[in-house]
């Protein structure tokens, strides 16, 4: 992996099946393993989800994880009890630990509450951007433009609530490349090129969770995709990843055929990406790979995104 790319390791997350069938039997001692894992493996930051479960558990996972692991944790969560109540078991066992844990996430029309925690722990914040809200909706943002007011709007708001600049990660979202006929993936991009030359956001963090951008394609192209992303992405600025440390993250040369695949795809607009995307070679073998790899009578199901 490019070292100077920070990585927050994504496999404590109830959304993986393995995962979260560990968490449902409340096996910390197992989820303990898959942290100390990521951290040999080069991980950063823990990032901890468990998703549906109660507050409680979060603070126990985050017990067991904080414990187990020199590196800091990265809570994330949609519901600002559960990252408060990871919060308060990061602070239980700080001893004076730096840096504090990343809160995952603040979007505009929760950043209130998520913000706030701030004023009783020492913690980092995420600013989720793809949304704003806009005379009382929720909003998609497909422009650039958008998401980039939307990061300068939060950025304020985090500033104000007490976090410093190097202690704000912005995230544009990772859109699926094999979903997207609305040039969703040129909108990240394009918005984390405005972000890192805003000269008010310049010491902010760029983010993204890389697994989702390479949902619902075959297993063998999706690693090198994500790479092209990335390629583009810190071009862009991007200095922090979400992604899974047992995995190879990098920068692709000038030339390479996945960059060179990526780039055709996102040169293209409406279905004409998605048809870019699956007449490729690297796809239709990737594919058929697959094919051959699947039990009869049953579907492939992966315990990573």
């Amino acid at each position: 992996m490019t070292r100077h790319l920070m990585l927050i390791g994504e496999k404590i997350n109830y959304s993986i099946s393995r995962m979260g069938r560990l968490l449902d039997a409340r096996d910390y001692d197992a989820v303990r393993k898959v942290a100390v894992a990521q951290e040999e493996r080069g991980a950063d930051y823990i990032d901890v989800n468990v998703g549906p479960l109660s507050p409680e558990v979060m603070g126990d996972v985050v017990g067991a994880v904080r414990g187990a692991v020199s590196v800091p944790l990265c809570i994330d969560s949609t519901d600002p009890a559960l990252l408060e109540a990871g919060l308060a078991a990061c602070a239980a066992g700080a001893a004076g630990r730096s840096p504090g844990p990343i809160l995952n996430s603040a979007i505009e029309h929760n950043a209130a509450p998520v913000l706030s925690l701030r004023s009783k722990f020492n913690c980092q914040v995420v600013l989720l951007v793809s949304e704003r809200f806009q005379e009382g909706v929720l909003e998609r943002n497909v422009l650039p433009a958008q998401a980039a007011d939307t990061a300068k709007r939060l950025y304020e708001r985090a500033r104000e609530a007490g976090f410093g600049p190097g202690e704000i990660y912005i995230d544009p979202g990772t859109p699926p490349v094999a979903t997207d006929m609305e040039g969703l993936v040129n909108t990240v991009l394009e918005t984390m090129g405005m972000i890192s030359s805003d000269p008010d956001m310049r010491d902010a963090h760029v983010l993204v969770g890389i697994s989702n951008f390479t949902t619902g394609l075959p297993r063998g192209v999706r690693l090198p995709l994500q790479n092209a992303f990335l390629t583009l992405a810190m071009r862009n600025g991007l200095d922090t990843l979400i992604g899974d440390p047992a995995r190879e993250y990098g920068m692709l040369e000038t030339g390479d055929p996945y960059l060179a695949w990526l780039e055709s795809i996102l040169s293209a607009s409406g279905t004409a990406r998605l048809e870019e995307l699956a007449s490729s070679t690297l796809y239709r073998d990737a594919s058929a790979l697959d094919n051959r790899k699947r039990p009869p009578g049953g579907s492939e199901r992966g315990d990573t995104p």
